[in-house]
């Protein structure tokens, strides 16, 4: 997970506001927000 690998750099790490920008493939194909 993201939160795995950045837990490697930084012990006390903390996310938020995460938000998918790019997807490709899967059932509807490509998206790309903005």
């Amino acid at each position: 997970t993201v939160y795995d690998m950045l837990k490697a750099a930084q012990r006390d790490i903390r996310i938020g506001d995460i938000r998918l920008v790019r997807k490709t493939g899967g059932k509807s194909g490509e998206i790309e927000l903005e």
